[in-house]
């Protein structure tokens, strides 16, 4: 058979660079010969994300898990779930527990995104390796195998049943249910659904069966110094929306160690930077990347701290980025490199701090927009402040800034522009204004689909009008004389009707020059340039800030049932707590550290919704110390929770007490929503479940509802479409 001929070593490079770098990784890996080649190519990804032990690559994702196999027939149900679902997300121990110590490792090379400002010790890191669990394992253990004997009393159970499509169905469940509970009576009547309601019972009770020795296994092998009854293998799951593709290697190394040999495998020791059009960052994670990595990246897809960019990832950049979103707190903000570089910059203001003209007259960003929580407090004289060295400075051509702003500033700002630059173009929404650099200021007001409503958009553009061709075409004759002797004897009629053709811009440069040539072009020159200063008006702005007093008698008490918007706490404690008569029943707080729960506005209102700070998250330990009745945090960024962390708070619910009415809800990611009532129906098996929820019985004769509701986020910035919500309910008993 006639083979096709190798590629030579460029028409090889000219393919790799064309190719998707997920087909390029598939390459690599089964063709060592074209290894080498592949180095020297430029790497281009859409769409990077990369945490912890997982990195996805456009549309593809790639996660290293702990596969478990056991002997046939012995798998726990709960087992099979992790296996299908990529493996184990933690390592294990020689016995079995799971082992957390290589989550924190830092390598050379790694991107560390976790702040520490936000690091807890949640709990206790050994509860659930303690031997002390061993006798509530052991009882209920005990008391699945008891279940298990009675459903077997009846007889032997049959290994396959029949489909049987004409059962009673609420008869079958009904029948299962009695089994579960083994409340069966023997001497009772076995209807046709008898026999399959038996095998369901016992299928469901031999799974949790071995859910239950599983999860006593560890301790075992701790005590009798024996083997765990499985092996385990590091499983690579390469996933997209058309295939998956599984590979599973000896467990030999940390977890983490095995994501980084993975990322060096592709992205490590390349000649040339990666191009990265999207990275998405992941929050407090650990980026796992090889050393000597170089990245370009266009754009950063979410706003987070910019000290801790400016820490983690410029040593990576190759060149600045095209577009940044992020958070700014203060105006040291805006001395991070990584931002002032960025050619594109978005800026959202974490409360209570506001960008004021000054650091906005610093920017040499060729673009920027100004994102305000609230309405934006800057005054027409703060934006006139802009302007003024907008036009008077030299700001560069493409230059686009643009600002939220209110609706008083919306409805003047053009009119005062119009006021103090006379001949200034002037359109429905929108004011040009001219500048000595050959250039315009164009001011103009758009509507907008965000958290503020009007825009205010600054750009500087080339001057397109005849005025500008106009001085170009006289300059085009030559250069202009400073000063011209003068002559009485020129022609007055000559020299205005050749310095109205130089004005038409009509006289050609083969023209015959008359002696009045040299005096009419200076006078059109000069004539020309008086209009453009004419039309640099001089403007006298001065910073003001008006800040709102409420003007309100002496001894004045208030009972106020909710406060409108949301405002910085140390502000509302200050200024209202001494006028409230009672408790607000209803309050919305921005909170930026831990300290702001300590205001007594806060901590004694009915409801509490708190909407946090972009560099603070709020931690279980701060949940714990609530004592609102009902309360809801709003999480701008990828809420960094843990399912350990809620089922902290939920531990906390179940054995404290917490009172009948709480209601707490908190924003939460898709990966907790998937995993957390699976947790939770591990440690409390007597739970009553739904599709939704689970409820959990306490000794205080109520119980603790768990549910997931779906939700539309706050704005553009929410990335949660799901909310964890927690209340304490009464028992509705069938009794009662």
């Amino acid at each position: 058979m006639n083979r096709s001929p190798p590629l030579s070593y460029e028409s090889l490079k000219s393919v790799l660079g064309q190719i998707d770098p997920n087909t390029r990784f598939r390459l690599f890996s089964r063709i060592p010969t074209i290894r080498p080649t592949d180095k020297v190519v430029p790497l281009r990804i859409q769409k990077l994300s990369a945490r912890n032990n997982k990195f996805k690559v456009n549309d593809t994702e790639y996660e290293v898990g702990i596969y478990k196999k056991y002997p046939p027939g012995m798998t726990p149900p709960r087992v099979k779930e992790v296996n299908n679902a990529g493996g184990l997300l933690c390592d294990l121990d020689q016995y079995g527990f799971d082992d957390d110590s290589g989550n924190n490792v830092l390598t050379p090379g790694d991107v560390d995104l976790r702040d520490e400002r936000l690091s807890v010790t949640i709990g206790d890191p050994g509860y659930y390796q303690r031997d002390e669990r061993i006798p509530d394992l052991e009882k209920k253990l005990e008391e699945s195998r008891r279940k298990i004997e009675f459903v077997e009393c009846f007889g032997p159970i049959p290994d396959v049943l029949e489909d049987d499509l004409d059962h009673d169905e609420f008869e079958l469940r009904k029948l299962v249910q009695e089994f579960l509970s083994a409340s069966r009576n023997d001497t009772s009547e076995r209807p046709p659904e008898f026999e399959r309601a038996r095998k369901l019972a016992h299928d469901e009770l031999s799974g949790d069966i071995k859910n239950q020795m599983a999860k006593l296994q560890p301790f075992y092998s701790r005590r009798d110094d024996a083997p765990v009854p499985y092996e385990s293998f590091i499983q690579l799951t390469v996933s997209s929306r058309r295939q998956e593709h599984i590979e599973r290697v000896q467990y030999n190394k940390k977890l983490h160690e095995s994501a980084k040999y993975i990322s060096t495998r592709f992205f490590g020791n390349r000649c040339h930077p990666v191009h990265i059009k999207l990275l998405n960052l992941c929050w407090n994670t650990i980026m796992r990347l090889p050393v000597g990595l170089r990245l370009k990246i266009e754009e950063i897809e979410r706003g987070m701290n910019i000290h801790l960019l400016q820490r983690s990832l410029t040593p990576l950049l190759d060149a600045p980025l095209k577009r940044l979103i992020t958070i700014v707190n203060n105006n040291e903000d805006f001395e991070c490199s990584i931002l002032q570089e960025a050619r594109y910059l978005e800026v959202f203001e974490s409360l209570p701090y506001e960008i004021l003209p000054p650091v906005v007259l610093n920017l040499q960003n060729l673009k920027f927009h100004k994102v305000s929580q609230i309405e934006n407090s800057w005054s027409v004289e703060d934006f006139l402040l802009v302007i003024k060295n907008w036009v008077e400075s030299g700001k560069k051509v493409g230059s686009c800034y643009s600002f939220g702003t209110s609706e008083h500033v919306k409805n003047i700002i053009l009119g005062k522009i119009t006021e103090e630059y006379k001949d200034a173009e002037t359109g429905d929404a929108f004011v040009s204004i001219p500048t000595i650099f050959n250039n315009q200021v164009k001011v103009s007001i758009e509507e907008h689909q965000g958290m503020n409503r009007w825009v205010l958009k600054f750009q500087v553009l080339p001057i397109e009008r005849a005025l500008q061709r106009k001085i170009e075409f006289v300059e085009s004759f030559g250069p202009i004389p400073e000063v011209l002797e003068d002559d009485m004897d020129y022609n007055e009629f000559e020299l205005q009707k050749l310095v109205q053709g130089f004005l038409d811009g009509t006289l050609k440069s083969t023209t015959e020059r008359p002696p009045e040539f040299e005096r009419a072009r200076k006078m059109a020159h000069d004539k020309l340039g008086g209009k453009i200063k004419n039309q640099m008006a001089k403007l006298r702005p001065f910073y003001f800030r008006r800040d709102g007093i409420m003007r309100l008698p002496v001894g004045l008490r208030l009972k106020i049932d909710e406060i409108d918007r949301r405002m910085d706490i140390h502000f509302l404690q200050r200024s209202f707590a001494p006028l409230l008569d009672a408790p607000l029943k209803r309050l919305y707080a921005f909170v930026n550290n831990d300290e702001d729960f300590e205001s007594s506005i806060l901590q004694e209102a009915r409801y509490l919704e708190v909407f946090e700070g972009l560099s603070y998250q709020i931690r279980p330990p701060v949940i714990l110390n609530l004592q609102n009745l009902s309360f809801h945090q709003i999480s701008r960024l990828d809420n960094s929770w843990s399912v350990e962390d809620f089922l902290l708070v939920i531990k906390n619910w179940v054995e404290s007490g917490k009172k009948v009415g709480s209601c707490y809800s908190f924003d939460i990611r898709e990966h907790v929503k998937n995993a957390i009532l699976g947790k939770i129906t591990e440690a409390y098996e007597d739970a009553k479940t739904g599709d939704t929820f689970i409820s959990i019985p306490t000794r205080f004769n109520n119980q603790v509802k768990v549910s997931i509701e779906e939700h539309q986020g706050i704005n553009r910035w929410s990335l949660r479409s799901w909310s964890l919500k927690f209340e304490v309910l009464p028992i509705e008993r069938a009794s009662q």
